[in-house]
This record gives structure tokens, C-alpha cells and sequence, in this order.
């Protein structure tokens, strides 16, 4: 059995899997006068490619009986214990799992939550919370970009012009589109004339906002607060990525 009490639910169960470690490809030199070619992706989960994927394998705080442990565990037999692997593995040999001698491979075990009322896998939850800073620092790099900052936020010499860049807007009725920005507003924000100040540039930025102009499908016009949750990066929301 695992030594850590945070691998079992409170009935004494966990989970298993396995992973097999992937040596990266050789780089290929490129042709003469031909570009490098494109690097091959990275999977979230690093070098390591998960094996009989959507399935795990029964662990017990209790080792099951036999002639050397008699005390009863969770699975009634060793033999039990072993159909349960064998099940998890499709009753796949070795080498139909794609293991050959010299592979590196780990087990993950699941671990309680913080709330201890549920299973996790350490892996995907690292993948998950990596992700959701990525996709943060992606957004805050993205609204500098809008208001003319660096990553650092700090203002830039030369910013980005913002007319014809292609960003992701939801329209009034929350459908997202891939659309071009097509005009700068910026607005004072000491101003309430903000409806007749549009296309017309401030000459005092300290406090103020920018709305930029989209055109969606049908030929819907909209003013869009750069600060405003309706608009993202382009591909956030369109890309069909989950």
C-alpha cells in the first residue's frame, strides 16, 4: 500500500495509472535555402505519454489476504486484485502496450482534493492550474497591448497599432466572433459626452479609456470598452479549443 493517506477515499480506495516517458525526436536539419522545420508540439503533460487512456487500476489501503497476510482488504484476493490491472490494461501483453526493454515508465496514484471528498489526478490538475496562468498572463499581456503597455506594463514609445488587429468580441446577444478592429476611441472619463466623442481622439490620456469599433455578422456595429469582458484575444473563444 501507499504510505500517503491522501491517496484513499474514506473507504480506503484510490486509483492507479501509468505513463511511459517519450524521448523527443532528433531535430531534422533543414533542406539548403529551405526554412527550419517547425518544431514539433509539446503536450501539456511533458515528455510523458499516458497509457490505456479513460481507464485506471483499483489501489487499497489494505493489501489483499493470502497465506502471508490474512487480514481481509478492499479486493477479496490477490487474484481479484490482479483482474482488476488486467482489466485496466485491456489485458494487453507489454509490447501491445508499447513497452519495450529500456522504457522509463511512472505510476500516478490519485490524491483527496482539498475538500478530501474527492479523487484527483495530480497530473491533470498540474496541466489545468498551468493552463489557467498561462491563459491569465496571456489576457493581462493582451489588455496592455490595448492600452499601449508592454508585458511589464509599462508604456511603449511605440505601440501597437490597433486598427486591423483581429480579436475575439461577443455580441449583444453573448455569441463570440473572430472580427478586426476597425477604429480607437478614446474616451475621458470625466466626459459625458462619450456618444459624441466617438472617432475623435483626447488630447489628455492620464484618465481615460478606450472603446475600439467591430463589425460583427449581418453588419452589426458595436463600441467595445477595451477593458470589457466581450473581447479577448483573438482564437481565445473561436478556435474551438476547450
Amino acid at each position: 500500500p501507499l504510505q500517503s493517506y491522501k491517496a484513499y477515499d474514506s473507504d480506503g480506495k484510490g486509483m492507479g495509472r501509468l505513463w511511459k516517458k517519450i524521448e523527443p525526436a532528433a531535430p531534422q536539419a533543414p533542406s539548403p535555402g529551405q526554412p527550419a522545420p517547425p518544431k514539433e508540439p509539446i503536450s501539456r503533460y511533458g515528455p510523458w505519454n499516458l497509457l490505456c487512456k479513460n481507464r485506471f487500476g483499483a489501489i487499497s489501503m489494505t493489501l489483499p489476504p493470502d497465506e502471508s497476510n490474512p487480514a481481509p482488504g478492499e479486493l477479496s484476493s490477490w487474484d481479484d486484485y490482479q483482474e482488476n490491472w488486467e482489466t485496466y490494461t485491456g489485458g494487453a501483453t507489454v509490447q501491445e502496450a508499447g513497452l519495450a526493454d529500456g522504457d522509463q515508465i511512472m505510476f500516478e496514484f490519485s490524491v483527496l482534493n482539498k475538500a478530501g471528498n474527492k479523487l484527483l489526478w495530480p497530473r491533470e490538475a498540474a496541466a489545468k492550474a498551468g493552463r489557467v496562468r498561462r491563459l491569465a498572463e496571456e489576457d493581462t499581456e493582451f489588455r496592455n497591448l490595448l492600452q499601449g503597455l508592454d508585458k511589464e506594463g509599462n508604456i511603449m514609445l511605440k505601440p501597437q497599432k490597433l486598427p486591423g488587429l483581429d480579436v475575439d468580441a461577443m455580441d449583444s446577444a453573448g455569441r463570440w466572433y473572430l472580427v478586426n478592429i476597425q477604429e480607437v476611441d478614446i474616451v475621458d472619463e470625466d466626459s459625458e459626452e462619450d456618444d459624441e466623442s466617438i472617432g475623435r481622439v483626447k488630447s489628455s490620456e492620464s484618465r481615460a479609456r478606450k472603446k475600439v469599433k467591430v463589425t460583427f455578422e449581418g453588419g452589426h456595429v458595436e463600441w467595445i470598452d477595451v477593458e470589457s469582458d466581450r473581447i479577448a484575444k483573438a482564437g481565445r473563444f473561436t478556435s474551438g479549443e476547450d
